[in-house]
């Protein structure tokens, strides 16, 4: 498989392009875990349960152009998010999840560039297919 380079990631949610001008995009997916130890073991042991996940999204603010990806992010919105890590063309790869935000803001330090910060929770299976 050949190496890519996250400069040509999108990022769908909800049918909107909230790329814009973003810096990084990420996920993590997890799984329970039971503890089915009884008496008498010398050693813990476990069983797999149930799938969860989570990621993030951060994005320079640039006056004007997120202001609609901006709205459509609020604390609470549930959507589809779709990743694609190669780009958005033909036969590249697409990852898609349920997704609820879970937070956003916004940083304004004084001696750098302005970010958009947007935490999400994922809910349900996480698909991976082909544009």
């Amino acid at each position: 498989m050949a190496h890519y380079r996250g400069k040509d990631v999108e990022v769908d949610f909800a049918s909107v392009d909230v790329s814009g001008d973003g810096r990084s995009v990420s996920y993590e997916e997890n799984a329970d875990t039971l503890d089915d130890t009884v008496y008498g073991a010398d050693n813990r042991t476990k069983l797999a349960s149930l799938l969860d996940g989570s990621g993030s999204l951060e994005a320079l603010d640039v006056t004007g152009a997120w202001a609609a990806a901006w709205q459509g992010l609020d604390p609470g919105t549930s959507g589809t998010m779709d990743i694609f890590p190669e780009g958005n063309t033909s036969g590249k790869r697409k990852v898609s999840f349920a997704a609820i935000i879970k937070s956003r803001s916004l940083a304004m330090p004084y001696d750098d560039l302005a970010t958009l910060s947007v935490s999400f929770e994922i809910s349900g299976a996480v698909t991976e297919s082909t544009v």
